[in-house]
Order: C-alpha cells, then structure tokens, then sequence
C-alpha cells in the first residue's frame, strides 16, 4: 500500500488503551447512505414530533432508536439463538443475555405503553393526550440504554482486531465522546 493511504486503525491505536470500541453489526446490506442520514436526523425528527404534539410518531421514532441500539447491544455480547423480531421478545433475549433489569422493567414498562398507546387509540383504550404520559415516562431511556451498552458490550480495539473482518454496518465508537453525548443529548 501507499503511505499515503489512511488506516482509522493507526488514529484508533495512537489514543489509549480502552479509548475506543468495536462494535458488530448484523452485516445485512442495505442502503448504508441512506441509514447514516436517516441516523444523523433521528434527533431532529423526534424534536419535531415532540414539538408538534404527533406523539405516535415520536414514540414509534424512539421505539425504532432503542431497538437498533439493543442490537448493539444483542450483536455483541454471547447469546445461543437468533434475534427474535417482536420488541417484547427481544428485550426478553437482551435481558437474558445480561442487559441490565432496571433497564429491562423500564423497556417492557415502554413496550406494553407504546402497543396501548399504537394499537389501542382507536378501539378507545386512552385519548390522544394521553400519550404524553408514555412520552415522558420513556425520557430519557434511550440515553440510559446507549450508556449501558457502550460500557457493557462491544471490543476494545487493539492491534489484533486490525484481523478480523469487518461486515457493513460495524462501528467505531470513542467511548469518551460517545458517553459524553449520552449524558448531554437531547431526550430521544
């Protein structure tokens, strides 16, 4: 290779031990573009939505943030079968798998809201405002997920992971920025 070429590895390497971590993906293709916008503007999108009252929309938004963080998570710790696809389920698995039960009990909390909330506005099962409940009970809970998951899964990177292969959607965090944007984000 020329030595121009740019390896993250050596940045990575430079900084110390623990600084940064590797997390794996699923490694389904997909349209990576477009997921990296889509992830740039969640925030955005979940500030509108809460700004404008749509709070389906911020509460299906969140639902889908929490899940691709539990991935994270569910990807990179051991675990015997394969990632179940209904939410309730795979917070079961994350659990099993070790994620913690404080967070858990708040998970399943949101889950049983979000599907009273989603599947029973119509058939009469709470009004509209009343979301705002679900809303405010899940502040704050993608941030605690994100934290947990940074601290308790993933790889430090060192040299010798420069040789395993890396699969589409695999990330790099620096655990330091990435702990400190949980801390100070905004309520996702």
């Amino acid at each position: 290779m020329s030595d121009d070429f740019f390896d993250p590895f050596d940045m990575v390497l430079s900084e110390p031990a623990g600084s940064f971590k590797y997390f794996h993906s699923e490694g389904k293709d997909g349209h990576i573009q477009q997921s990296l916008n889509n992830k740039n503007e969640i925030a955005k999108r979940i500030d509108h939505a809460r700004e404008s009252n749509c709070l389906i929309e911020l509460i299906s938004l969140r639902l889908q943030f929490i899940e691709m963080w539990l991935r994270v998570y569910y990807n990179n710790v051991p675990h015997k079968e394969s990632r179940q696809q209904e939410f309730g389920r795979f917070i079961r698995q994350c659990f099993d798998a070790g994620l913690d039960k404080k967070i858990y009990d708040k998970l399943v909390k949101f889950n049983k809201d979000r599907r009273t909330a989603i599947h029973g506005y119509l058939l009469g099962e709470m009004k509209y405002d009343d979301f705002s409940v679900t809303v405010a009970d899940s502040d704050g809970l993608a941030e605690e997920i994100i934290r947990f998951v940074i601290l308790n899964s993933g790889e430090t990177i060192t040299a010798e992971l420069r040789a395993i292969p890396s699969k589409v959607g695999d990330l790099i965090l620096d655990v330091r920025h990435a702990l400190s944007l949980s801390d100070s984000a905004s309520k996702i």
